[in-house]
């Protein structure tokens, strides 16, 4: 912007797209046919899971 190579409305567009894009995220799994009877659980804590045949890595806002 600071040449005005390019106008600053596309520039500040953009940048908010990467921002959007490129924001912080926590790991995660998701499954596309998890089971209640296939989660252990203690309390209000997940202790463990079978099943993983369908499960895939995805990301998440941070908490």
């Amino acid at each position: 912007m600071t040449n005005g190579v390019l106008p600053a409305d596309l520039v500040t567009r953009n940048r908010q797209v990467a921002e959007a894009a490129l924001r912080p995220w926590s790991p995660a799994f998701t499954h596309g046919d998890l089971q209640i009877a296939h989660v252990f659980v203690d309390g209000d804590k997940i202790t463990g899971i079978i099943d993983w045949s369908e499960v895939m890595p995805c990301s998440t806002s941070p908490p």
